[in-house]
């Protein structure tokens, strides 16, 4: 049987998602609900946009030679676990190494009852794990947000990576209907600073409903906007 990812987004050709450059899928939903998270929109569990696992990999094999690999983030691919594992399985099939951005702790997934959750980790090279802590922020981190969060090298494919390993970056994608976000951007950190500002960004979300009328979820220049955080 087919399965299917709840995605939230996806981006061909990123360079902020791992190491070289990587294709990537937002899962959408997360739990986890980290207060300054940089892509807000992607937290509701709402139905977004259905990718079935075999459309995917038929995508990446199309890929081979373009790119380095297939990165997953969020949202928490935890919580997609089972269309999740199969996709990862899938895409080192093909060839490709794989990145896990989590914002569980690796010790608690290793932990976990779940069997897939044990297939998704053996079947991730780089797992990037743990929470965004606004208190831990540091924009010198490659990949990460805070210092408490993780590169670990489950496979020996990806360690030593590329020589700007050890560089910051972002990158933010603009788009007709959303705004993707990779890495941490400071302006909206210190919007959220505030209990005001968390409670504020967590009415816009509630307030939104998946349906025509509203449109797309709020993205991160509209989160900034509604919280009066934008220089204009």
């Amino acid at each position: 049987m087919d399965m299917a990812i709840n995605a939230a987004a996806f981006l061909k050709d990123s360079a902020a998602v791992g190491p070289g450059r990587r294709d990537a899928v937002w899962v959408q939903g997360c739990s986890i609900l980290c207060p300054g998270c940089a892509n807000v929109a992607f937290l509701p569990h709402v139905p977004r946009r259905s990718l079935s696992v075999r459309q995917l990999l038929a995508h990446f094999r199309s890929r081979g030679g373009r790119i380095n690999g297939i990165s997953v983030l969020g949202g928490e691919p935890t919580e997609q676990v089972e269309a999740v594992t199969a996709l990862l399985e899938g895409v080192q099939d093909l060839g490709f190494s794989t990145v896990v951005f989590t914002g569980r702790v690796y010790e608690n997934l290793l932990e976990d009852p779940d069997h897939a959750i044990h297939r998704l980790l053996a079947a991730t090279d780089l797992l990037i794990d743990g929470p965004f802590v606004l208190g831990e922020y540091d924009p010198s981190l490659r990949w990460r947000g805070s210092r408490n969060q993780r590169l670990i090298y489950l496979t020996h494919r990806l360690r030593g990576c590329d020589p700007g390993c050890d560089s910051p970056s972002a990158e933010v994608v603009l788009g007709d209907r959303q705004t993707i976000v990779n890495g941490t951007v400071p302006r909206l950190v210190e919007g959220f600073l505030t209990q005001a500002n968390l409670d504020r960004a967590s009415k816009i979300l509630m307030e939104w409903r998946p349906d025509e009328e509203q449109g797309p979820a709020p993205g991160l220049a509209t989160t900034i906007q509604r919280l009066g955080l934008s220089d204009e």
